[in-house]
């Protein structure tokens, strides 16, 4: 049985600018259709996943600032007999800046919300609705022009956290080597 029957399909559409003191500068429109499917031993269950993401880059000179906001909603997310329709949206912004050739400074922030999504942890018997809040700033050091390495301290701004399952807040430090060939 196929389980991708019906083909995911998914695109981009998007004006970059080629040139001039705003090289590299889009905004885009990001897309995406799949359709999951589960047979059973009389029917087939189906799940339709739908996400779209705006996006807007903006490059001038030695700054970097970007944002995007999500909207992403799947109708059967546990491919069940009885559907949970979940939908979850999102908000990510950053900027950053050359510090010199070699050195760029970054902070991002990122707020993921949906009404929907605690209740597939719980099988569907209660509603819990999650918001998370982070706030990221970064370091990078480009070694040459396909190799950075980056020190990000990643805070979790989230105000209601919930001590039972993630402890009170949930903070994180981490390195990223990247070599592009």
């Amino acid at each position: 049985v196929d389980k991708n029957q019906d083909k995911n399909f998914g695109g981009t559409l998007g004006f970059r600018m080629p040139d001039g003191s705003f090289e590299g500068s889009q905004v885009s429109l990001w897309g995406m259709r799949a359709v999951d499917t589960k047979n059973t031993a009389t029917t087939q269950i189906r799940n339709i996943l739908q996400t779209f993401s705006p996006g807007v880059t903006v490059r001038y000179k030695d700054f970097d600032f970007q944002s995007a906001y999500l909207y992403a909603e799947d109708d059967n997310w546990a491919l069940s007999a009885t559907p949970i329709k979940v939908v979850t949206r999102g908000v990510g912004a950053s900027a950053g800046k050359f510090l010199s050739d070699a050195w760029f400074a970054h902070v991002q922030w990122d707020w993921l919300e949906s009404r929907d999504v605690g209740r597939l942890f719980d099988q569907g018997t209660t509603t819990k609705h999650v918001n998370k809040h982070f706030l990221s700033p970064s370091i990078w050091w480009f070694q040459r022009e396909n190799i950075r390495c980056g020190l990000t301290v990643k805070y979790d701004l989230e105000s209601t956290a919930n001590a039972a399952k993630h402890g009170d807040k949930n903070h994180e430090v981490f390195s990223t080597i990247r070599a592009m060939f």
